[in-house]
């Protein structure tokens, strides 16, 4: 039963796929060349940009010295959550997402 009761919660859990919207309801702005920033200095001194690619985004980090682009894909806002906290130290305010879908 206990197995019956995993795989049904496993199965019924879908990925959030990022969106324009949902990007800027995570406090993402639009820019210039369809690049979406978000601009937290009082975290760290730097600007994270996603800008849109074939399969989803990809991510760059801008700061005063240097860029650092990476062409790693991000599709899903789980994936955005768990590189925004590794590179801020807190998390992604997500909660107008969750207000907005129910």
């Amino acid at each position: 039963a206990r197995r019956q009761r995993q795989m049904c919660i496993r199965d019924s859990v879908r990925p959030i796929r990022l969106t324009p919207t949902l990007l800027e309801k995570c406090g993402f702005e639009k820019e210039f060349s369809d690049c979406y920033q978000r601009f937290d200095y009082y975290i760290i001194p730097r600007v994270i940009c996603l800008s849109p690619k074939k399969e989803g985004f990809c991510w760059q980090v801008e700061d005063e010295i240097d860029d650092c682009n990476v062409d790693v894909p991000i599709k899903y806002l789980h994936q955005l959550q768990n590189i925004y906290f590794t590179l801020t130290g807190t998390e992604l305010n997500v909660e107008k997402i969750y207000d907005a879908r129910m």
